[in-house]
């Protein structure tokens, strides 16, 4: 399914969710000559360190999203607390 993302990598693909052979969800650019790939969900953004995509994941117990870098040398994150309505509606994230 396509998620309205441009790929940041190679800047012609959109980035889309697919499903392992174990059905977790994953994400990589709809070209397959590009090298995205992803177990997090990008939220659209660029991180303001680099540039790259921004991803984010909720813990287990669904209390806190942590939004960060998918560039695995940049260190940028950001957590946040989230609130009842936002629990109701978050899918659990493995951590």
């Amino acid at each position: 399914s396509e998620m309205c993302i441009r790929d940041r990598l190679c800047g012609i693909g959109e980035v889309v969710a697919r499903r392992s052979k174990k059905g977790r969800p994953y994400y990589r650019c709809s070209r397959r000559e590009c090298q995205l790939w992803l177990w997090d969900k990008p939220t659209g953004e660029k991180c303001p360190t680099c540039d790259a995509l921004l991803a984010e994941r909720v813990d287990k117990r669904r209390t806190r999203r942590l939004v960060f870098c998918s560039n695995p040398a940049c260190t940028y994150r950001q957590e946040e607390r989230l609130t009842a309505s936002e629990t109701e509606r978050e899918v659990p994230a493995e951590l």
